[in-house]
């Protein structure tokens, strides 16, 4: 065709060329709309490319294009808050340390446990589902509202919540901010912090927000067994302390 001046082309009826505009078309549009319908189980996931097609009609390409992309990013935030910052919640009562108790010290833990809340926390940590952290939290020192008598013993108000972050992937400043009130209510309560599984790049994020180890309020611990072994010591003395004051005994340290 070069050589020729592309001459050849115009022995070449127009239909054709017609017929591959069509058939991209198709193409596109089976690709798309068809296939893409069937790979994902979110419908608001794929109406996405129908909408910026639409809104194409309306306005410039690349402002339907941006349109799209602001929507995708709703609903991925949407579906990180959806899932949950909470992979796993329990007490001291289920979920022990790998230290070796003694006899008497283990009947204390059976009898103390639920004052030790775990939370293992999960995915990217943002200002949304560090929210919902926060009034999880806060519903461990709220008064329950009882209309009635109940058959079942409300639990306790914890004195130690440890916070794993082995399943994070990452946090943005704004959940830093969420994090200081957490700290800040549970130091109000008298209450200890103890965070688990964090990385030196998570350190770095949260001692730039102004969270820090603080004595009695926030412990740092290497990984979720050393910070329940810190948890149930924290209770062991506590009871040693309560049984020598019964006694009138010294206290142990």
């Amino acid at each position: 065709m070069y050589v020729t001046n592309f001459s050849v082309v115009s022995y070449i009826p127009k239909a054709v060329f017609s017929s591959l505009l069509v058939l991209c078309f198709l193409d596109f549009l089976w690709k798309w709309f068809v296939q893409s319908y069937f790979k994902t189980k979110n419908i608001w996931e794929w109406l996405v490319v129908p909408a910026i097609v639409i809104v194409a009609f309306a306005v410039p390409l690349l402002e339907a294009v941006v349109l799209g992309v602001a929507a995708s990013t709703f609903i991925f935030v949407g579906a990180f808050y959806g899932s949950g910052v909470v992979k796993f919640a329990s007490t001291g009562l289920t979920v022990r340390s790998a230290v070796d108790r003694m006899d008497s010290e283990n009947d204390v833990l059976d009898a103390k446990g639920d004052l030790v809340q775990i939370l293992v926390l999960q995915n990217y940590i943002f200002f949304g589902n560090a929210s919902s952290c926060l009034q999880y939290i806060q519903t461990m020192f709220e008064e329950p509202v009882l209309d009635g008598p109940i058959d079942f013993e409300l639990p306790p108000v914890p004195k130690y919540i440890v916070l794993d972050f082995s399943l994070v992937t990452g946090m943005d400043t704004s959940s830093v901010d969420i994090i200081s009130e957490m700290l800040a209510l549970c130091r109000a309560e008298k209450c200890i912090l103890l965070f688990s599984g964090l990385s030196k790049k998570f350190k770095s994020v949260l001692y730039c927000g102004g969270v820090k180890p603080t004595p009695g309020a926030l412990v740092f611990c290497h990984d979720l067994d050393s910070a329940l072994g810190k948890a149930e010591d924290g209770l062991l003395k506590e009871s040693r302390k309560a049984q020598q004051l019964q006694t009138g005994g010294t206290v142990r340290p």
